[in-house]
């Protein structure tokens, strides 16, 4: 018995394998990334690791990870600007999230050189004259009702974290910690 296999079936054939890898390809790209390894310990965000890293920081990523990694800086002090209580839950969420992740990335890069640093968080009554403090890295949130933008702007052992609307805001603070932490790609 023979079996005969036109060209026509062979070209079928071949157009779906080939549908199929595009198709898983495609999925793969394009599905959400919320979580990442960092030295083989998983980090996971509320939201699209994606979309966070295309949150511009100014001057640049790096400028975020230098104040950070600062030996001279021994505290990171969380600054936010009290409001209505949506806004105060927004703090609340991302005052958490900074610190339990900076935390946990500074208690993973051990160095006799630089110590440990404390974290706390402190209300302001204006965005204005927030004065640079030797051995304190300040950052400030400014939430979407004081943000015209979403961006991360960082110089003067201050970071600031605009957020134009809710979702905005919750990507700038993970660019924020992911900035730290280096990541440039997913």
């Amino acid at each position: 018995m023979k079996v005969r296999i036109s060209l026509k079936q062979v070209f079928i054939f071949f157009m779906i394998i080939l549908v199929i890898i595009v198709s898983i390809k495609l999925y793969q790209y394009l599905k959400p990334v919320k979580t990442i390894y960092y030295r083989g310990f998983p980090f996971s965000f509320r939201d699209d690791i994606k979309k966070a890293l295309k949150i511009p920081v100014y001057p640049n990523q790096e400028s975020i990870h230098d104040l950070f990694w600062n030996r001279k800086n021994k505290n990171v002090t969380i600054l936010f600007k009290p409001s209505d209580s949506k806004t105060n839950a927004l703090y609340r969420i991302e005052s958490f999230e900074l610190a339990y992740k900076l935390a946990l990335v500074d208690k993973m890069n051990p160095s006799p050189f630089r110590p440990k640093k404390s974290f706390n968080a402190e209300p302001i009554d204006s965005y204005e004259n927030i004065t640079r403090e030797v051995g304190i890295l300040k950052i400030i949130l400014v939430p979407p009702e004081f943000a015209n933008e979403t961006r991360v702007r960082a110089g003067g052992n201050r970071i600031y974290i605009y957020g134009k609307d809710n979702r905005g805001f919750d990507l700038a603070t993970m660019r924020t910690i992911l900035a730290v932490m280096n990541v440039t790609a997913v």
